[in-house]
């Protein structure tokens, strides 16, 4: 829970409210690299799974929004935090290398030929070859048999490479549509390494297998031939150690030319036996092609692993799909991974957006996958998988792309029991949003991705591990606006018991809610429609709370919410199409509210006076606060509205809190829609119950309760009542 201390002395939030265990206190670690967070700063982060924008002509869909979930199992904290920032800068490491004894010294443009096993070997002594399929170099002694003729004069075998400042080493297909070299030792690469080209359409592929990779000049397979619509090649790099990389990685398509579509990009592959640091740009972009009939190309997907140790970024990574006429290309999925109890530290950008259109539908974000099993997770850096938009009045914006992080036990070598997961330390703008279509056009928006955080410490039962996203103000999961509106989706923050049933710790939101469903924006007068709302949901544990300390266990929430439905709907028939979401707040030992929550009912904006049956306000969901073993209470502003409308008007729900003790010193707004009394038969809607409860009747509420049925031509909706304890007033 946040208190006192963090704002009065600006400790990190982490030391200052739940435990100096992630770099803030001089005993923890002695690493460079230990992540914790900055002190107190504003909070400047949003996340945004909404959909995108539809067409406000006849038939244009606004983008359904995506949900904004975070989970934890086992001991710790679960906060979203308005202020604050993770600490994820990390030291890079110094690698100098080894190349061997036969080392491969690049200090001129250079080229690893390949020969089948009948061409003479080289003539110049010590050039570098390989025969047929196999992937091991050798130096030519410049004489003697054939290549593959098994001469005792045949040329040395190299151990390792190291590529001088300024020169290539361009290395020969010898895998059909791969250059593959292996070595025993390393590869030092402070020039450039390439590949020759497949065909005219393809690069080569570039795979390289060594003990340790270190890097500070440049991989590059990226396409060049736009009258080829040349795709770029794949780099794979496979260490038995280290990957200490600052050679920036190229492998994007090429552009297209009047007469052609773009090229795709091609894939990178970092795959570290140990620790693998990257500090340099790695881009894998789709072509761009923006001549009528052509369209962008996708981007390669991007791999980084450490397989027995950290994973260090702190460059930008880039997959998005290219922009063209006739469609936008894709982004690419993105992992960045570390295994068996390595540390996941990550201060790089990664951007995997989908391209825009002109003349057809715009591409797709590609997922974005951050997972550390058994370490720290410790994340500062934007996010960004949207969607591509268009320009064409018929044509559909792109979907937005789905962003996961995930941080597990593991098991670290034949240990009997599993290494927990470390604390997971998130911040960064998150953007998901759909593309949007042309506002005035037939075209839908894009649906948003989804945004998920869990972390597992299942078998460990004194451990304690948080996950605290840090400096968000806003969490944004709206629906997108348009002829027939996109839905609002969910916002949970689960806390759950661990496999072996050990738990404590409290959830928080500090961060401002938007799960609005879309509006219509529809100008002519049929039966277009707005949509639901999304719902919020803030749970501790459901078990234990009686035996933990009486600050644990505990629900709370800081930040406004607004869960409405949307509006503009014309001439529904039911109030269930445009109804706001819930709001649920429960903590065993103690829940609490002092946001305002805005949770109307759209309204229906028929005003023809057709005397028909139709034209429905949506209904208000209902807030519930709920504490089994302490205090639920409430001192925000809130209002559980129902919807307007020409016949029928929508209900409110209304508003529960439940604790030992109760409290409520918010006003509180549960009318009941109105309808248009000039309408023969019109209906107004129901005004909600507000009730405080507690099976000691220790309840109190100082706010104000206004709880009125809506108006209507033929029935007035009913007034709710205030019951607070056993005492109900009002329509009881």
């Amino acid at each position: 829970m946040i208190n006192n201390t963090f704002k009065k002395t600006g400790l990190s939030l982490i030391c200052a409210s739940i435990l100096a265990a992630t770099g803030c206190s001089d005993d923890d670690n002695d690493t460079p690299d230990t992540g914790g967070t900055t002190p107190a700063v504003p909070g400047q982060f949003i996340i945004n799974a909404s959909g995108g924008l539809g067409g406000s002509d006849t038939g244009g869909l606004g983008g359904v929004a995506q949900d904004i979930e975070v989970y934890k199992y086992g001991k710790g904290d679960l906060i979203v935090s308005n202020e604050g920032e993770a600490d994820a800068s990390f030291t890079p490491s110094t690698a100098t290398g080894n190349t061997g004894d036969t080392p491969l010294v690049i200090s001129a443009n250079t080229s690893i030929v390949n020969l089948v096993v009948t061409d003479p070997r080289p003539t110049t002594v010590d050039a570098p070859y390989t025969i047929g399929t196999s992937n091991v170099i050798y130096l030519s002694p410049g004489s003697g048999n054939v290549a593959g003729g098994g001469d005792p004069a045949d040329g040395d075998v190299v151990t390792g490479i190291e590529v001088t400042s300024g020169f290539t080493l361009t290395v020969a297909l010898n895998q059909t549509t791969e250059a593959e070299i292996s070595v025993d030792n390393d590869i030092i690469n402070n020039g450039t390494i390439t590949t020759e080209d497949i065909s005219t359409t393809q690069t080569g592929n570039l795979r390289l297998i060594v003990a340790s990779y270190i890097g500070s000049g440049a991989i590059d397979t990226s396409g060049t031939l736009s009258a080829d619509e040349q795709d770029g090649g794949d780099i794979r790099i496979d260490s038995d150690y280290g990957i200490y990389n600052n050679s920036t990685l190229n492998t994007s398509g090429s552009d297209g030319d009047a007469s052609n579509s773009a090229g795709n990009g091609g894939d990178v592959y970092l795959y570290a036996g140990t620790r693998l640091e990257n500090t340099a740009a790695i881009t894998t972009d789709g072509g761009d092609s923006v001549n009528t009939g052509f369209g962008g190309g996708d981007a390669g997907q991007v791999y980084l692993e450490g397989q027995w140790g950290d994973m260090h970024n702190n460059a930008t990574i880039s997959s998005t799909g290219g922009d063209g006429a006739s469609f936008g290309g894709d982004g690419a999925y993105v992992w960045l991974y570390a295994d068996s109890t390595g540390d996941l530290i990550n201060s790089g950008d990664v951007t995997t957006t989908g391209g825009n259109a002109t003349e057809g539908t715009a591409g797709n974000g590609g997922e974005i996958e951050i997972e550390d099993d058994g370490g720290r997770l410790i994340f500062n850096a934007d996010l960004t998988t949207t969607g591509g938009s268009t320009t064409d009045n018929a044509s559909n914006g792109g979907s937005g792309g789905y962003i996961y992080f995930y941080n597990y036990d593991t098991s670290f070598y034949n240990a009997n029991d599993d290494q927990p997961g470390g604390d997971m330390l998130i911040s960064g703008t998150m953007n998901l949003k759909g593309g949007d279509a042309v506002s005035t056009g037939t075209g839908d928006g894009g649906s948003a991705g989804q945004f998920y955080v869990e972390q597992e410490n299942d078998d460990q039962d004194d451990v304690e591990k948080v996950i605290h996203l840090l400096g968000y103000t806003d969490m944004i999961a709206r629906g997108g606006d348009g002829y027939n509106a996109g839905q609002g989706e969910d916002y949970y923050l689960g806390h759950y018991e661990s496999n072996n049933g050990e738990t404590e710790g409290n959830t928080e939101n500090h961060a401002n809610v938007d799960l609005r469903g879309g509006d219509s924006s529809a100008t002519a007068l049929v039966g277009q429609q707005a949509d639901d709302g999304g719902n919020v949901s803030i749970e501790t544990p459901y078990y234990d709370g009686n035996s933990s300390p009486d600050d644990s266990h505990l629900a709370i929430n800081t930040g406004d919410i607004n869960t409405s439905g949307g509006n503009g709907s014309l001439n529904l028939t039911s109030n269930t199409t445009t109804r706001s979401g819930s709001v649920y707040i429960w903590g065993y030992n103690g829940a609490s509210n002092s946001g305002d929550i805005t949770q109307n009912g759209g309204n229906d904006v028929a005003a023809d006076g057709d005397g028909t049956t139709s034209g429905y306000g949506g209904y208000a969901n209902d807030v519930e606060i709920y504490a089994d073993n302490g205090i639920a209470s409430n001192s925000g502003a809130i209002s559980v509205n129902g919807g307007d409308a020409e016949y029928d008007a929508g209900y409110s729900n209304g508003v529960y809190t439940y604790g030992q003790e109760a409290t409520n010193s918010g006003n509180i707004s549960a009318n009941g829609g109105n309808a248009d009394i000039t309408v023969t038969g019109s209906r107004g809607g129901n005004a909600g119950w507000v009730e405080l409860a507690s099976p000691h009747n220790a309840v109190s509420n100082t706010g104000t309760v206004t709880n009125t049925g809506g108006t209507g031509e033929a029935t007035t909706g009913n007034d709710g009542a205030v019951v607070v304890g056993d005492i109900c007033t009002g329509n009881c």
